[in-house]
């Protein structure tokens, strides 16, 4: 699809997206194997989005693809990673995904080793509540949104969200409600 409409940004996504998921340690080696020089897939991925950002500076899906590479190669990169999510909530207010994941980057926005979730969670609170009223089902939000609580020393909201959480987990006993 790049070779017959390289300027066809959804192609140009789907591609960085097919990197992401055939990375690993295996797909990384045999690429250094190949070639001393070769980019590894997320190198490969960013410079491709980079561009589809270039020409669609608002493109929500690009985005979003920077800030899941971002967030997967390390702690070091999620202010950047946290800078696309929200941008996405900024593009795309009803995606309940973006809400998740930039409540989930937050970070010391000056030394991102030392950030202490106890400190974080007044911040993550509010997009963990954005990305549950656009999709009650997101478990991970529901996870996180109650250490999120405990961490602020808000237990029983903690345990009605655990409580929540464990009825809603695919692998209990009997149909998963919803």
């Amino acid at each position: 699809v790049r070779k017959r409409a390289p300027g066809w940004i959804p192609g140009l996504i789907n591609l960085s997206i097919a990197l992401l998921n055939d990375s690993g340690q295996k797909a990384e080696d045999a690429k250094k194997a190949a070639a001393d020089t070769a980019p590894s897939n997320f190198d490969e991925s960013l410079d491709l989005l980079a561009g589809a950002l270039d020409r669609e500076p608002d493109n929500p899906y690009a985005h979003f693809c920077r800030g899941v590479i971002f967030q997967q190669i390390g702690q070091r990169h999620l202010i950047d990673a946290h800078r696309h999510f929200k941008r996405v909530t900024e593009i795309d207010p009803n995606d309940a995904a973006a809400w998740y994941w930039m409540a989930s980057t937050v970070c010391d926005q000056d030394d991102v080793a030392k950030s202490d979730a106890r400190k974080l969670a007044p911040q993550q609170i509010p997009s963990f509540k954005k990305a549950l009223e656009l999709d009650p089902y997101m478990a991970s939000a529901i996870y996180k949104l109650a250490f999120a609580y405990a961490y602020i020393g808000q237990t029983q909201q903690q345990k009605e969200l655990l409580a929540n959480f464990n009825r809603m987990k695919p692998d209990q006993e009997g149909p998963a409600p919803g």
